[in-house]
């Protein structure tokens, strides 16, 4: 997202961006973020982001339709182009 000139131009904006009062993702919304222990494994993960590695095939949208459930997931099926599901998300483009 941040590459991209739909959202804020650093990782701190993009994690914070708020809509309606309420920021994009669930954990910086509800004060999570602040709380969770980095393991080594997500700091490689996020290093690997961040120089460039791409899981999501240019995906800038997800949904935990199980989270979320199926009226709200619709928009995103409806509205964007589905890239893949991974660990209990679908990405869109």
């Amino acid at each position: 997202r941040v590459e991209s000139n739909k959202f804020p131009s650093t990782v701190q904006g993009v994690v914070y961006q708020a809509d309606g009062g309420k920021v994009q993702f669930t954990p910086a919304y509800n004060g999570r973020l602040n709380a969770v222990r980095v393991s080594d494994e997500t700091r490689n993960a996020v290093d690997r982001a961040l120089y460039g590695e791409d899981i999501s095939k240019g995906a800038l949208y997800f949904v935990a339709t199980s989270v979320a459930g199926t009226e709200k997931s619709s928009w995103f099926y409806n509205n964007l182009t589905h890239v893949l599901d991974y660990g209990g998300h679908s990405f869109f483009k």
